[in-house]
């Protein structure tokens, strides 16, 4: 890369980050506004003063209540999914490693007896083909050998059952509880759409809060003292909302977190 195309970049790098910055800086007074803010106070009445004092400076603790919420939610947010990521991992996992010993068991269990059906099952079409001899002693020696294969053969059978009941069991025992964990994690949507409708104020707010704050800087610069404190005290009482919003989001996101250690506390034991 030359140093003209790298120029250019960071050219647009910072112009792109310009935005982002003023609009953090937004509700802040510039040096030139703070300037005649001070002379706008001095020069009025000393109660009005005193109120614009008052209401400025709450305007600042509101700001950085604002800050410090953010701040926490996206704290919040991000051990949220994280440990969703890894719970929904671990849900997958629950049992597997049971589940996989008792079907090789199963299937362990059809491959060993294999030779013993085939033997009965040989020795049953052998007692059939020799019926049309009519040789007793043929024939009651295969029913003989078929008797004492069959005893074995019911065993086996009972055995393979008995590993395909304890597969089965599992598996549905190992199903009951994916669905009653996926079902407790089911309650955090409707969580984030009440999240998502709470962001959606404060963005409205914010928004419509710019201008009443152009308004009152406006304000400040004609030394018009009673409009500097209405569009102040407006921007102070769009900006408790905010807050309270914000505090919304952030007891919403700490709900979501009571749902995943309920979720978390469903998995059984030995799956851990």
């Amino acid at each position: 890369m030359n140093k003209a195309i790298a120029g250019l970049l960071i050219v647009i790098m910072l112009a792109a980050a310009v935005p982002a910055a003023a609009a953090a800086a937004a509700l802040e007074l510039t040096p030139t506004a703070k300037s005649a803010y001070d002379k706008m106070l001095a020069a009025a009445d000393p109660a009005l003063s005193g109120q614009i004092r008052s209401l400025y400076n709450e305007h600042l603790d509101l700001q950085r209540q604002a800050a410090e919420r953010d701040n926490r939610i996206q704290s919040l947010h991000k051990v949220n999914e994280e440990t969703l990521t890894a719970l929904r991992k671990q849900i997958k996992l629950i049992d597997t490693d049971k589940l996989n010993r008792l079907d090789q068991q199963a299937k362990q269990a059809r491959e060993r007896y294999k030779p013993l059906f085939a033997l009965y099952t040989s020795l049953n079409q052998q007692i059939a083909a020799a019926k049309p001899l009519k040789n007793k002693e043929l024939n009651a020696v295969l029913r003989m050998q078929a008797d004492s294969v069959q005893s074995a053969i019911q065993l086996a059978r009972a055995d393979i059952r008995l590993k395909e009941a304890a597969l089965k069991t599992a598996k549905e025992s190992a199903a009951k509880t994916i669905k009653l964990i996926r079902g407790t994690l089911a309650e955090i949507d409707p969580v984030k759409a009440r999240i998502k409708a709470e962001k959606s104020s404060v963005s409205s707010i914010q928004k419509s809060v710019s201008p009443v704050w152009k308004g009152f800087t406006q304000a400040v610069k004609k030394n018009d003292v009673k409009g500097a404190c209405n569009m102040l005290a407006s921007v102070v009482s769009q900006s408790r909302q905010i807050v309270v919003l914000k505090q919304r989001v952030h007891t919403l996101e700490s709900k979501i977190s009571e749902i995943i250690n309920k979720a978390k506390a469903q998995i059984p034991p030995h799956a851990k």
